[in-house]
């Protein structure tokens, strides 16, 4: 049996569907199976029940080093890909670790299956997201269609927006229109009362104390970068901070965005907290039961401890930030 284990974001749905087509070539789809995975979910694989014939593939996904370890140790190959300069350190010396911080963990994984054919323009914009390079005017636009479609396991949509040119213009020209709408609701959001919460705090870098002005609010599933990105603008704030609530599972994820990476670089917090990313953007989850509580099911407030957690992300900021952004977030959609 061939897993495949990838992050269920466009980036690591990218890199399932070059796998998914290289087997599709091989005539080997029906012995790989798919396991889309977030931060926060539980290792989906059995380690009693793989068996040592068993290749196993982890996709643009960061898990604990002891962990892959005991995995190599279980199947007969194992291949992990990664992009994150966390992943590089962590995985130092890892026979199995194919760790490329300067593009993004899709474009790593196509070149690995079709080393002699270009990356699809879909895998340029997804990885131009993905590493913050901003090299591709389109850009955005295919991230507001992909948004959109959600495209999801539907291999065969992946495939026709790789290999056809004209599913890549239709997906470009309904972005453009996709986008606008986008922008409104950003905009509408970040323009309601007690939707952001800007605060003043301090970080030590280089020995020296520096002064910090940052924004905390819940963004709900949507839009969270551009919620970000609009909210730095507005209120020109170094950093943000944002979460979402997973009653479900007990888990509040917070993602943290950055103006300027060597200000204050965000992937030197979430790796603390079990979660990864990049100096602009990162993000991890922290469980109910490991020092956060929710307050009425839905605010989330963290006790006391030993630090860990991003400067300024103190208990007396989250016990006063509203969590009015997700309804009315829900309401601007329902419009």
């Amino acid at each position: 049996m061939i897993h495949i284990i990838f992050h269920n974001d466009f980036d690591g749905q990218f890199a399932a569907y070059a796998a998914w087509k290289y087997f599709q070539n091989q005539n080997t789809l029906d012995s790989v199976k798919f396991i889309p995975v977030s931060y926060g979910d539980k290792f989906p694989l059995d380690m009693e029940e793989l068996h040592p014939e068993d290749h196993v593939y982890v996709f643009s996904f960061l898990y604990e080093r002891e962990l892959m370890d005991e995995l190599k140790e279980k199947v007969r190959h194992l291949l992990f890909f990664n992009h994150m300069e966390s992943a590089e350190e962590k995985f130092a010396g890892a026979s199995y670790a194919i760790i490329n911080t300067a593009i993004s963990s899709g474009a790593r994984v196509w070149d690995h299956f079709f080393p002699i054919k270009r990356l699809p323009l879909v895998g340029q914009y997804i990885g131009d997201r993905k590493m913050w390079k901003k090299r591709h005017p389109e850009t955005p636009q295919m991230h507001s269609w992909l948004n959109f479609a959600q495209l999801g396991q539907d291999w065969e949509k992946w495939d026709d927006l790789a290999t056809d040119m004209e599913s890549v213009q239709i997906a470009l020209k309904n972005g453009r229109l996709l986008l606008r709408y986008e922008e409104r609701m950003v905009e509408s959001f970040i323009n309601l009362p007690n939707n952001v919460l800007v605060q003043h705090g301090h970080l030590v870098k280089d020995h020296s104390d520096q002064s910090t002005k940052y924004a905390i609010f819940n963004g709900g599933t949507f839009f969270t970068s551009e919620i970000a990105q609009a909210v730095m603008k507005k209120f020109d704030v170094d950093y943000t901070i944002d979460w979402r609530v997973d009653m479900g599972n007990d888990i509040v994820t917070f993602n943290i965005r950055s103006r300027d990476g060597e200000k204050f670089s965000a992937k030197e917090y979430a790796p603390k907290n079990g979660g990864a990313g990049l100096a602009e953007s990162a993000g991890f989850p922290i469980h109910v039961v490991d020092g956060l509580h929710l307050d009425h099911g839905t605010r989330p407030r963290l006790d006391p401890g030993d630090g860990g957690h991003p400067p300024g992300l103190r208990i007396e900021d989250l016990a006063h930030a509203e969590l009015r952004a997700e309804n009315a977030l829900h309401s601007l959609i329902s419009m």
